[in-house]
């Protein structure tokens, strides 16, 4: 059972270039606080820490600081422990408002999957947090051998945190966000309070702002807390909170600088210039829900068939998956109808073939346990749906088409699930891999295959009767030759997984197209903007059937 008022220690990083704060450390020991150095690179801080709580009593409240030249210690900051111990957690971090991962191949990532249940402060910030020695030492072990040695503890963390809020497993101890501030307030990047113009604003400025001070190199004007100010002897908080501990964006300078009221209006006009972009290309909605396509779908044949494809990938099951939308479709008909044409589809990637089109029939009325034929929706393409209806039949694994593009809040799940499984690649030569492995997925050489990105089906006869290994995986993201792989492959082995993802990660892993380039990361907003041509970043049209975000 802990203590109402527990012994508190403070675990600081000391940097070797950098001398410690003597005014920090001088105020812990007049208030009675041992003060616990630690000397580490950055990327084994995570294991310096974990050697350190070997050596405490379990029950002994630790305040980690990563960076104390970015903290402030309130003076009341003794009654850490006990404040601690009424919020009712083992492990808290403070809470940032904005987004922080050093990873590049996996920061769009878990930027778009990150959990927002806060209007502001939704992003754990690794520079202080909180937690009984023994729960803390609990938490730190299964970060590491879940992401390894030698990787930055604010990206670990976060990894963590966004991981067990996506379903991918259960932490170990029961931890939080400070989200309200009330122990861990942060400053980080916050825009300033009285713009009030909305998340999106706040998102925008606060990144104009700091771009355009380095610019005109007045990095240190940034150092003020935007959030924070002292009342006597503790911190106030703009929303009427009293923080112990406060994280700096930034070390505070001797001389901090002013930046000229014109630079505040140059981040401020360039801001609504990037407003402007995003809701003409959002067809001006704003809601978090409406722009987002990663936040859960609320649709009950959507979530159903991504459940399904998902547990049975949990338990090793075998699972298939490839859609047929109005390109499949659209070459069914023709064969069907013993139409030729010379149409090329799909950003020109596949051109009509009759014998594609015979294969893609032949593939969508296939039937065995756990192979899942996804199909159009029927009050987006009624005719479409119906002429699928016909071919499929009365099958109970028929789903969604967009079953995986519309509810992307699985694909951590489906992710993790590839973890530690033997997994086969077939991609084409537009598209960059790291992000897998950067995730954590096995990549082997042996084990990728690169088709060409136009007219890929002329490889089938080079892969169709390739052996795999009992319960591998195959993910393939090459246009039309996933769907009749998909199935022959299937077919042909008992306990094959085969996933036809198509570009429902082309985010992540495309580097550019033949005619444009998608999703560029410096404004994540929105897929594109360039000149006329905007492609939305997910924003859909409530549809009950296919994308609800109705409960």
């Amino acid at each position: 059972m802990m203590k109402n008022n527990p012994p508190l220690k403070v675990f600081g990083f000391e940097q070797s270039d950098r001398e410690p704060d003597k005014t920090l450390i001088d105020g812990l020991v007049k208030a009675g606080v041992e003060w616990c150095p630690l000397v580490a690179t950055p990327e084994l801080y995570l294991q310096a820490l974990i050697d350190q709580l070997e050596k405490e009593d379990e029950q002994t409240v630790i305040l980690v600081i990563s960076d104390p030249a970015r903290v402030l210690l309130g003076e009341q900051v003794t009654r850490l422990g006990e404040r601690f111990v009424q919020r009712g957690a083992e492990v808290i971090f403070s809470a940032s408002a904005t987004y922080s991962m050093v990873d590049e191949k996996l920061h769009y990532f878990y930027w778009k999957h990150y959990p927002r249940p806060h209007e502001r402060y939704n992003f754990l910030d690794a520079t202080a947090f909180v937690g009984e020695a023994g729960k803390l030492k609990s938490l730190l072990r299964h970060v590491k051998a879940r992401y390894g040695d030698f990787v930055s503890l604010q990206d670990a963390l976060s990894r963590y945190y966004a991981d067990t809020a996506s379903g991918c497993f259960q932490p170990v101890v029961r931890f939080t966000l400070d989200h309200d501030q009330e122990l861990l307030a942060s400053t980080r990047l916050s825009a300033r309070p009285q713009s009030k113009k909305g998340w999106m604003y706040e998102l925008l400025y606060a990144r104009n702002e700091e771009n355009i001070y380095h610019q005109n190199n007045l990095g240190s004007a940034l150092a003020q807390t935007l959030n924070i100010s002292r009342e006597e002897n503790s911190f106030q908080h703009q929303n009427g909170r009293n923080p112990l501990v406060v994280v700096l964006n930034r070390p505070l300078p001797v001389n901090p600088q002013k930046a000229p009221l014109l630079l505040k209006i140059r981040a401020h006009f360039q801001t609504l210039r990037q407003l402007f972009l995003v809701g003409k290309a959002n067809k001006w909605h704003f809601k978090q829900e409406r722009i987002f396509r990663h936040l859960p779908n609320k649709s009950t044949s959507i979530h159903q068939a991504t459940e399904l494809l998902v547990k049975r990938l949990e338990a090793k099951k075998p699972v298939s998956f490839a859609h047929y939308n109005d390109g499949e479709l659209t070459f069914v008909q023709y064969y069907l109808q013993g139409e030729h044409h010379e149409k090329w589809f799909g950003r020109k990637q596949q051109q009509y073939n009759p014998l594609l089109a015979e294969r893609l029939y032949e593939a969508m009325r296939y039937q065995k346990d756990g192979y899942l034929v996804g199909v159009p929706c029927s009050l987006d393409h009624p005719k479409l749906r119906e002429q699928a209806n016909k071919i499929v039949g009365d099958y109970a694994n028929k789903v969604q088409a967009m079953a995986i593009h519309h509810n992307l809040a699985f694909m951590p799940r489906l992710l993790e699930a590839l973890k530690d499984r033997e997994v086969y690649f077939f991609t084409n030569e537009y598209q960059d891999l790291s992000f897998f492995e950067a995730y954590g997925i096995e990549m082997v050489p042996e084990r990728i295959f690169q088709v060409p990105f136009r007219n890929s089906y002329l490889e089938y006869d080079r892969f169709k009767d390739m052996k795999f290994s009992d319960e591998s995986v195959v993910v393939l993201t090459c246009g039309m030759l996933a769907k009749i792989l998909t199935k022959v492959w299937y077919e042909n082995h008992d306990s094959l997984s085969v996933l036809a993802l198509g570009s429902s990660l082309d985010d992540h892993i495309q580097k550019k197209n033949i005619s444009f380039e998608l999703y560029p990361a410096d404004l994540p907003l929105t897929r594109n903007l360039r000149n006329s041509r905007s492609f939305l970043f997910g924003y859909k049209s409530t549809c009950k059937e296919c994308f609800d975000f109705e409960y």
